[in-house]
C-alpha cells in the first residue's frame, strides 16, 4: 500500500509544501509537520500533486505534474534514445502514468508514446528533472 501525501506551491512565496492535502470553505491546504509543529498552509490549487508511490533511480519520490527522462527505453521511437516525460493520472485505469516527449528533432514536439501505468521496475531507467510548474520548457522539443 502506497502513502499518501501531495505537494503544491505555497501562496505567499511559491515555495513547494508537502503533506496532506485538504480543501476548507474553498482554500486548498496542505497539513504537514515538521520539528517547529503542525502547520496548514494555502496553496495555489493548480499546482497540486499527488505522490505516485514511485522512486526514480536517485530515490527520488515521482509526484504527478513531474517531468522524468530516461536515456533508455525498450522502444527506438522515431530514433531518438532520450525522452522527458509528463508524470499525469489517468482516470481511465485509475493509475499514474506519463506522456513521454523526444526532446530533440526527431519528434518535433509531438506525442511520441504514451503509458497509463508506471511500475516500480521501470521507474529504475528513469529520474526526476523537474516539474511542469517551474520547468515547462523541459517538454519543449529542442534541436539536436
Amino acid at each position: 500500500m502506497r502513502e499518501i501525501k501531495f505537494r503544491g506551491k505555497r501562496e505567499s512565496d511559491g515555495r513547494w509544501i508537502f503533506g496532506y492535502y485538504f480543501v476548507e470553505s474553498n482554500i486548498h491546504k496542505i497539513h504537514y509537520e515538521n520539528d517547529a509543529g503542525i502547520f496548514e498552509l494555502r496553496i495555489i490549487p493548480t499546482t497540486i500533486g499527488q505522490y505516485t508511490g514511485l522512486k526514480d533511480s536517485n530515490g527520488t519520490e515521482i509526484y504527478e505534474g513531474d517531468i522524468i527522462t530516461s536515456d533508455y527505453y525498450p522502444y527506438e521511437i522515431h530514433g531518438a534514445p532520450n525522452y522527458n516525460c509528463e508524470v499525469s493520472w489517468f482516470v481511465a485505469t485509475a493509475s499514474f502514468g506519463y506522456t513521454m516527449r523526444c526532446v530533440n528533432k526527431h519528434s518535433q514536439g509531438g506525442l511520441s508514446h504514451q503509458t497509463e501505468k508506471m511500475e516500480e521496475e521501470e521507474m529504475k531507467d528513469f529520474k526526476v528533472i523537474g516539474n511542469i510548474h517551474d520547468n515547462p520548457e523541459l517538454l519543449e522539443a529542442q534541436d539536436e
